[in-house]
């Protein structure tokens, strides 16, 4: 299988804090299930919702947030050169030694 989607329901609290949050289309793999929940879980909270998304009950209700997961080849192949900075190999002239 190359592609994998999660959908999950996602509820916060009126400081974007995460209430809860359950899978309501699951992809077919636990791993990318549980990785989509785990995702929600360690990137909150979500600061300043838009008040247009606070209920009256005081909670942000994001349903049917989907997550799509392609598996292939990668576009670009890789040279090496960090594009930002126009530096071959980065990481060796930022180690320690």
């Amino acid at each position: 299988k190359s592609q994998y989607t999660t959908v999950v329901d996602v509820v916060l609290d009126a400081n974007g804090a995460l209430e809860s949050i359950e899978i309501d289309g699951e992809s077919g793999s636990y791993v990318v299930d549980n990785c989509v929940v785990e995702a929600f879980r360690i990137a909150g909270p979500f600061p300043n919702p838009p008040e247009q998304l606070i209920a009256n009950d005081g909670r942000v209700y994001l349903p049917e947030f989907g997550f799509t997961l392609q598996i292939g080849h990668a576009r670009v192949p890789f040279t090496g050169v960090d594009p930002r900075q126009n530096v071959q190999f980065p990481g060796i002239l930022k180690a320690t030694h």
